[in-house]
């Protein structure tokens, strides 16, 4: 190969390569900007998505800020219930109860919490939401904000119309990869609609 084939070769990678983190800048951005923007500031339900418990039955981290922004849009009266979603995770815990356990603890009334114990990811979460409340309620998804696109993509195809979303100010290490692995699975849910 001479060497004006291997200039020429290595300024078309060069060229890929930032049209590539360019893409990959503008996925990011567009999930933050739409998980950050909220239709509604009001809503009958705040649907708070599940994460990790620990060994010990400890809402991790993570999870805490999800409960304890929920507990804040209670406690302001931008909603008026609440419906906690998770699964059972590989500790053992039912993050759903786990999470109402938590909410009651903190003063919100057992009649006024929803709990689904089978949303194991968030297509399921907006599913089950639909079923227990109906699709006519109008709802703000509580997660992190790289996940609220995702959230808010996922009730909306579930048959929710008022959809907003609230995220707490929560940051980790474990977010850079959380967030750019939510660039292909959101690709995943508007092409199958989930």
């Amino acid at each position: 190969m001479s060497l004006k084939s291997q200039r020429k070769t290595l300024r078309l990678l060069k060229i890929s390569a930032i049209a590539c983190v360019s893409a990959l800048g503008v996925a990011v951005g567009a999930l933050y900007i739409d998980g950050a923007r909220s239709d509604i500031q009001r809503a009958n339900f705040a649907i708070v998505y599940g994460n990790q418990v620990y060994p010990n039955g400890e809402p991790s981290p993570r999870l805490k800020a999800r409960l304890d922004k929920a507990l804040q849009l209670f406690e302001t009266g931008q909603v008026t219930n609440l419906l906690v979603s998770g699964g059972v995770g590989k500790e053992g815990h039912d993050e759903a109860a786990v999470m109402a356990q938590y909410l009651q603890a903190a003063g919100v009334p057992k009649n006024r919490i929803v709990v689904d114990s089978q949303g194991n990811n968030s297509h399921l979460t907006a599913v089950n939401s639909a079923e227990l409340l109906g699709t006519e309620k109008s709802v703000i998804a509580v997660s992190q904000l790289f996940h609220l696109s995702r959230a808010k993509l996922s009730l909306r195809n579930a048959g929710f119309e008022s959809v907003g979303s609230a995220y707490p100010v929560f940051v980790e290490g474990r977010d850079v990869y959380s967030t750019f692995r939510e660039i292909p699975a959101w690709l995943k849910y508007w092409v199958r609609n989930d």
